[in-house]
């Protein structure tokens, strides 16, 4: 059979057959004139057999998957390469014919996958999952619902291990001689919005509204800092934005209106969401602290007595808001004892 370059959209094979360096007509597409891949002749000077043959390894015909896997994930092999990798650049009928040609020519695949749908067992095996899957067994949209709404510093949903593994191939090593001119980062804008909203905010709070500053701090309205609407508050920016606008003023009163803010969201923070966010800010405020780069120390002595009682007093409603709660609630009394030496509330005796 002889296919050609245009048949795929994957730049490995596609590179591939270009290295053949043969032109003709392919008989899928019909395309005159392109770099083709003769299956007859070529199989033993190219890797696009063994390419392809590794990808349809991967799955099963429907009569040996599990018992359990999901009707709706079973589906034509064609159809799963085009969904799953995005191969092909031609239709399914097209796509079907290079397959069946790859399988006919390969000594190890079973060719129940031409006739039966196919899915990936490992997709539904949990123990494989923990141990090969970043994202362990969680979906991507579980883990960003995770992020945002249960824990987003210590968030157990991806496997460690394989991220640094991942990331190690993304080093890059550069002379330290060489110099670099580097432009505001997205960050850095951010800030200086924030930083903006941080000014108003203090001119709210010196007029003698004492809870001003917790409109800043949660991303109420107007106030909320983000990059996109999608995105949650950034409460970071926020709070290298009030340093910075101490450090601009020296006026006490910035510190003092921040920490009535962190106050007055302890004295409302009725859900397991608004307990992160004062969580998120006390930790965030201690690590610019240990790093020298606040412009201020916070007194944290207060802030984590009122946080410890009002944690005590609404334990258990935070309990039956998400049976998780302890747990996730148990890695920030850890994190709180290990990086900073705090000591927050637990289970209160009964």
């Amino acid at each position: 059979m002889i296919f050609c370059i245009d048949c795929f959209n994957d730049v490995e094979i596609r590179g591939e057959i270009e290295a053949i360096n043969e032109k003709g007509k392919c008989s899928i597409c019909q395309k005159e004139n392109v770099f083709i891949y003769n299956s007859d002749l070529h199989k033993n000077k190219s890797a696009v057999q063994n390419m392809l043959e590794s990808i349809l390894r991967i799955y099963l015909p429907e009569s040996e998957l599990p018992d359990e896997y999901p009707d709706t994930y079973k589906k034509n092999i064609s159809e799963r390469l085009t969904e799953d990798w995005n191969i092909f650049a031609i239709e399914s009928p097209q796509a079907d014919e290079i397959i069946k040609d790859i399988v006919a020519k390969s000594l190890s695949l079973n060719d129940k996958i031409l006739f039966e749908k196919v899915g990936i067992p490992e997709l539904y095996d949990e123990d494989y999952l923990l141990q090969h899957s970043i994202l362990k067994k969680h979906t991507w949209d579980g883990f960003k619902t995770s992020l945002r709404n249960v824990n987003r510093f210590h968030n157990n949903h991806f496997n460690l291990e394989l991220l640094r593994d991942l990331l190690k191939d993304a080093v890059v090593c550069i002379d330290t001689k060489r110099e670099f001119y580097m432009s505001a980062t997205r960050y850095d804008e951010l800030v200086r919005e924030a930083k903006f909203g941080v000014k108003l905010i203090h001119k709210e709070y010196c007029s003698g509204k004492e809870i001003a500053y917790v409109v800043i701090l949660s991303g109420l309205g107007d106030y909320r800092v983000a990059v996109n609407p999608d995105e949650m508050h950034n409460v970071h920016a926020v709070i290298d934005a009030i340093h910075q606008y101490y450090a601009e003023t020296d006026d006490q009163r910035v510190i003092d209106g921040y920490k009535m803010g962190i106050f007055t969201l302890i004295r409302v923070a009725g859900n397991i969401r608004t307990l992160d966010s004062i969580l998120n800010i006390l930790f965030y405020q201690l690590e610019k602290e240990q790093e020298g780069n606040a412009s201020f120390i916070l007194d944290t002595e207060e802030i984590v007595q009122k946080l410890n009682s009002m944690i005590a007093e609404r334990y258990d409603t935070y309990k039956k808001e998400n049976p998780f709660f302890e747990p996730w609630f148990s890695r920030y009394q850890q994190s709180a004892l290990d990086d900073y030496g705090l000591v927050l509330q637990g289970k209160p005796e009964s």
